[in-house]
């Protein structure tokens, strides 16, 4: 009976570690998934910035050259 029980016991351990498994996968895919669209959004505003500030540079030198000079 004792042998039984650890049986049921170590049958149900075996399909919690499973589910576990499946869990921790999608978990790992879904974290992935949105730092690599964070990264994207951080990577579109950066360049937009640096767009923006390389035109204000660009307008400020073609204003006054002699002061960057």
């Amino acid at each position: 009976m004792i042998s039984e029980r650890e049986r049921i016991a170590q049958k149900i351990r075996s399909i919690g570690k499973g589910e576990k498994a499946v869990i921790e996968g999608r978990l790992t895919k879904d974290l992935q998934r949105i730092e690599s669209e964070a990264y994207r959004k951080a990577q579109a505003v950066r360049g937009k910035a640096d767009a923006e500030s390389f035109d204000i540079y660009a307008k400020a030198m073609k204003r006054d050259p002699k002061f960057y000079e």
